[in-house]
């Protein structure tokens, strides 16, 4: 039995007249599968893949944390559109969407009976309910967190769709304009290869069915196929769609087209790096180990991450050169201060590794050096999670002032431990200003690079 409600919902998915949905449904015994491939066999359905939405009212809000690698999206629901535009509605989600981001609930429940302040979240909800004079529900969300990228959103018009990417690179333009590719074209995969086997070659055979109702004769069928298959993967993969601010241009070639504007900045880069977690020779030291030898074991921490560091870089298409100041020759060139300018006027990336070669000096003074002896015009100071430099540490003294401007006296002066002396005295000398901001913003190296006014710059006064 055929039900006006089943043609009515294969008349929505399809946008196929009703008549020609009734008869797919008849021929298909009722299968709404098989009645939407019989359409999109004759050619009759224009969205066979049209993407269900709720259509509740309400808003759909999204949340990124600070360091954008927290990003949130919940669904809040109300009885009105009037009320789901209303600004203590949205406030009241956002404020969901912010709790989703602290507390991680498992799901609607626990995150009802989660703290948010001196009340529930249940009580907030309850509250809101009264004062707004319509019944409020959470009806879902996606909490996602990065570890390697950067997380953006795009909540597309009066808030029926939303949207989270995480980006490995880039900057938050190109974040905002990939969310917004997903939001308008609902991609179903990143790229071909997602695609299983079983549904590419259930496509290719609704596809040949198409063909043939067309009277193609079989010698041209499987030919058309491997164009429409073409055009399908346009369809459903991110990277092979048209960018549509730019139909000439797909999402591939618009990333491709960010990494080579920053390669093409014509900003010559040298990276100094650091043990970073893998040791520390102060802290070896500390322990009771020999001075000497736990800085040693730091400078070949140093190499470890510059060889990542250089393999990460190389994979995004940026030519890269690891000189280390401890000969290693299966790893690494062994530094060298003309090969290294070289390197940088040809558009290199030099990575520098292994510190000085000498013990006691830290990855400060080595940073210092290696800008003195490379005539660097400034030197990046990258920190996450800060912003610059403070009177005080601002994890632990909210009310701490930031500095937008020092010079290298008031830094000794002030005991500020920007870094240690020796590096603060050789930027002095040399006369090399120290720009120090949030690594943790995507773009900020090339507007640090740029002179743009980030963080707190140290120069002469």
């Amino acid at each position: 039995m055929i039900s006006a409600s089943m043609v009515k919902e294969l008349r929505n998915s399809t946008g196929a007249g009703m008549m020609d949905c009734k008869k797919a449904l008849v021929e298909a015994d009722g299968d709404m599968a098989k009645a939407i491939d019989i359409l999109r066999e004759k050619g009759l359905s224009q969205a066979a893949k049209k993407a269900s939405r709720i259509a509740a009212e309400g808003a759909v809000v999204s949340y990124i944390s600070e360091n954008g690698k927290i990003g949130v999206i919940t669904e809040v629901n109300c009885e009105t559109d009037f009320v789901g535009h209303n600004e203590n509605f949205q406030a009241l989600a956002k404020s969901i969407a912010a709790q989703i981001a602290s507390v991680n609930p498992a799901d609607v429940a626990v995150l009802l009976d989660s703290a948010m302040g001196d009340k529930t979240v249940k009580d907030v909800v309850t509250e809101a309910i009264a004062n707004i004079g319509e019944n409020i529900s959470i009806r879902r969300f996606t909490r996602y967190e990065s570890t390697e990228g950067q997380v953006y959103s795009y909540i597309h018009g009066d808030g029926k769709i939303g949207v989270l990417v995480e980006i490995k690179g880039g900057d938050a333009e190109l974040g905002k304009d990939i969310a917004m590719q997903v939001a308008a074209a609902n991609p179903s995969y990143l790229e071909r290869s997602q695609v299983s086997k079983e549904e590419l070659e259930h496509e290719k055979e609704v596809l040949r069915e198409q063909a043939r109702n067309e009277g193609k004769p079989e010698n041209v069928v499987e030919k058309m196929v491997t164009g429409r298959v073409n055009k399908y993967y346009k369809e459903v993969c991110l990277v092979d769609q048209p960018f549509i601010k730019d139909g000439d241009l797909s999402v591939a070639k618009l990333l491709q087209s960010k990494i080579k504007e920053a390669s093409d900045s014509g900003i010559e880069i040298a990276v100094v790096v650091g043990g970073g977690n893998i040791w520390r020779g102060l802290k070896g030291s500390a322990g009771g180990m020999d001075r000497a030898s736990a800085d040693y074991m730091g400078m070949l921490a140093t190499v470890i991450n510059s060889v990542a560091l250089q393999d990460a870089l190389e994979k995004m298409g940026v030519t890269t050169r690891v000189q280390t100041a401890i000969e290693m020759q299966q790893i690494a060139e062994p530094y060298i201060r003309r090969r290294a300018i070289r390197h940088l006027e040809k558009g290199r990336v030099v990575i520098f590794g292994a510190g000085t070669g000498n013990p006691y000096f830290t990855t400060d003074t080595t940073a210092a050096l290696r800008s003195a002896e490379i005539e660097a015009d400034v030197m990046l100071m990258a920190k996450k999670q800060t912003n610059g430099v403070y009177d005080a540490d601002p994890k632990f003294y909210p009310e701490a002032k930031m500095f937008t401007h020092l010079s290298y006296n008031d830094v000794l002066q002030k005991k500020l431990e920007v870094m240690d002396n020796t590096a603060i005295t050789l930027c002095m000398n040399n006369k090399i200003p120290i720009m120090v901001f949030n690594i943790d913003v995507p773009g900020n190296i090339v507007k640090a690079c740029e002179g743009e006014n980030l963080g707190t710059l140290i120069e002469e006064k």
